[in-house]
């Protein structure tokens, strides 16, 4: 890893995701493939306190969480004899969301009306 990106992942974290910005703005007419990175950064910026979620001890990247979930969904999607289409998909997914966020209730009683 190079030196200069190596001192921004330093940066980022030790929660100063300013001090990422600022040299990103500097460095874009040099570098055009940082240009996706400094509008990322600019949104997110309030959410990217990398250094202070590893110390609460949550993962900052996606990789564990898909490891995770892809057995979940495979084990359910891909059994035996199953066929499903994306749109099945989605919404068996979106049936489990409301499952496990406890929004069950308050979903029935909106579209309740709308089956009847």
């Amino acid at each position: 890893m190079a030196p200069w990106v190596k001192e921004r992942e330093t940066l980022l974290l030790d929660d100063k995701v300013e001090h990422v910005i600022s040299p990103l703005l500097a460095f874009l007419a040099l570098r055009l493939t940082l240009a996706p990175i400094l509008p990322y950064c600019q949104h997110n910026a309030a959410r990217m306190h990398y250094g202070t979620y590893r110390h609460q001890g949550y993962f900052i990247g996606s990789g564990a969480i898909e490891s995770a979930g892809k057995p979940l969904a495979a084990g359910r999607l891909k059994g035996p004899g199953m066929r499903w289409t994306v749109a099945e998909v989605n919404a068996l997914l979106k049936l489990r969301c409301m499952f496990l966020d406890q929004s069950w209730q308050t979903y029935w009683d909106t579209q309740g009306p709308l089956a009847a």
